[in-house]
């Protein structure tokens, strides 16, 4: 191994110098950090995340609550309840969303989907729902239909049923 020269024995007492000048502004950086983290300690997660290098500042995430019920038809239940109460006045698609925490169109998806399978929930206007003819039961899904649904239709005569083509003969490599 050659021996270094002396211009780059200097450069490395350079850098070596500039190294520990930097780990001393870095230690009193973080003994200022230390400090203030004592003083405000809800701050902690965001600084611990935001002091490693090469990451984003962590940003407190917006929105509804994780769902809480974990049961299925939970939703289901409370609109049929919510309904119920409303009577024939009926009740509007941005009313149960608010009170359920969620975006007006999964609601308006939920009557579009398992609320059309409830024969009882009528349309009364844009977005405004009630129950049909309630007598004071709450409704339950529609059975259904009892008999089964009639076999499609067998292709006529008249139009030519699809024909597929025979596989080619390969030929034999020899």
């Amino acid at each position: 191994m050659p021996t270094p020269s002396v211009a780059t024995l200097r450069q490395l007492i350079v850098l070596a110098e500039k190294r520990e000048k930097l780990t001393a502004e870095l230690e009193a950086i973080e003994k200022r950090l230390s400090a203030a983290l004592k003083a405000n300690p809800s701050a902690a997660s965001v600084a611990s995340i935001a002091g490693k290098p090469g990451r984003k500042a962590a940003s407190a995430k917006v929105g509804r609550p994780a769902k809480s019920s974990g049961k299925r038809g939970a939703i289901k239940g409370f609109i049929l309840d919510t309904l119920h109460a409303a009577g024939e006045a009926g009740v509007a698609v941005k009313d149960l969303a608010s009170q359920l925490g969620v975006k007006p169109g999964n609601i308006h998806v939920w009557f579009a989907t398992t609320g059309k399978t409830i024969k009882e929930i009528q349309k009364v206007g844009p977005g405004i729902f009630r129950l049909n003819g309630h007598n004071g039961s709450k409704p339950e899904a529609s059975a259904p239909a009892e008999a089964a649904p009639a076999p499609k239709a067998k292709r006529s005569a008249k139009s030519p049923a699809k024909t597929r083509k025979a596989p080619k003969a390969r030929a034999k490599k020899k």
